[in-house]
């Protein structure tokens, strides 16, 4: 089953460089005109 609570973002992995780690950007969604529901495919 997922986690909506905990995942509930989108992220990136920002390039820093050579030689550098990229970092990891995480923007949050936010459903301002439909509540997160969860969906039967069967």
């Amino acid at each position: 089953m997922r986690n909506d609570e905990k995942f509930k973002h989108v992220a990136v992995w920002e390039y820093q460089g050579v030689g550098n780690k990229p970092e990891r950007g995480i923007e949050p969604l936010e459903f301002e005109n439909v509540e997160l529901a969860v969906r039967s495919y069967k």
